[in-house]
């Protein structure tokens, strides 16, 4: 887990550079764990041996805990950016699409159920 001193930043220049090492070493340790308890899980489900019940949902637990630690370790600010392309597109017409954001409303059924 992160410590808290990992997810205060530093003001000063040096301190902002360790601290985003620190966090990108921290970041990168989690996304690892997470990938390799993910795989090891599609693994025993691919097998023709079969895993308990409490086994497999202890790595789907450990899996969902890993990801509730990697949101918190991503800074707000990182949440929020723009899309920059480095080519122009062929065909003017597509920046709006690109640039544009649509929040769609959600799908219910007839017994109000999402």
């Amino acid at each position: 887990r992160l410590s808290p001193s990992t997810m205060n930043p530093p003001t000063t220049g040096l301190s902002q550079t360790k601290y985003k090492n620190t966090q990108q070493r921290a970041f990168t340790r989690q996304a690892t764990i997470l990938r390799k308890n993910l795989f090891e899980w599609d693994r025993m489900l691919r097998s023709p041996q079969v895993e308990d019940w409490g086994t497999t949902i202890g790595r789907l637990n450990a899996a969902l805990n890993q990801t509730g630690n990697l949101d918190r370790s991503i800074d707000d600010v990182l949440e929020h950016f723009v899309y920059v392309p480095k080519k122009s597109t062929a065909n003017p017409q597509d920046i709006p699409f690109f640039l544009s954001t649509r929040l769609a409303e959600a799908v219910t059924d007839k017994k109000g159920y999402r």
